[in-house]
């Protein structure tokens, strides 16, 4: 019935919820339980059925690089995370550059993820740092590990706060 602009919208949202959603952003059919203080980059992809709590950034970065050394000429790169569907974010989570969160993952409260791939499955405990990273199939990743620049075998548990990796006893 009736028409509301998308910029007054977006104000309200703001205003209201002291949160930010790109307006280009590709959003499935997402939950927010608590919609307070969340921020979507404007070309991230989330998935249907994923849960976002509050306080929840899944921001981008830019990146230039220089064609050659010699040519000071620079491509802009815009780079935004993918999540899958079926991902249950908790509060205070954030997603930040080229991250790909893939289908039905588990991330707990507090946890930063940096440009890493995390695979189908995985859960990962609340206040995690992980950076860099490859992380296969349904694993499981224990509270508070910091993983840098580490590839994570399919069905593998890392243990904390040492990142001890050790393979499944299921397989």
């Amino acid at each position: 019935f009736y028409h509301i602009n998308n910029n007054i919208l977006r104000l309200l949202t703001v205003v209201l919820f002291s949160s930010h959603i790109g307006g280009s952003a590709e959003i499935g059919n997402v939950m927010f339980p608590h919609f307070y203080g969340i921020s979507i980059h404007s070309k991230a992809q989330i998935g249907d059925g994923v849960v976002i709590r509050q306080l929840t950034t899944i921001g981008g970065g830019n990146r230039y690089i220089s064609k050659n050394n010699r040519n000071k000429e620079k491509r802009h790169y815009v780079l935004a995370p993918k999540i899958g569907d079926g991902v249950k974010l908790g509060a205070n989570v954030f997603i930040i550059e080229n991250s790909r969160i893939r289908k039905n993952c588990i991330i707990g409260a507090g946890t930063t993820i940096a440009n890493s791939k995390i695979g189908n499955n995985t859960k990962i405990g609340p206040g995690c740092v992980i950076s860099r990273c490859k992380i296969g199939d349904n694993c499981k990743i224990r509270a508070g590990a910091v993983l840098y620049n580490v590839e994570v075998p399919p069905n593998s548990i890392v243990e904390s706060p040492k990142p001890i990796i050790r393979k499944s006893l299921k397989q």
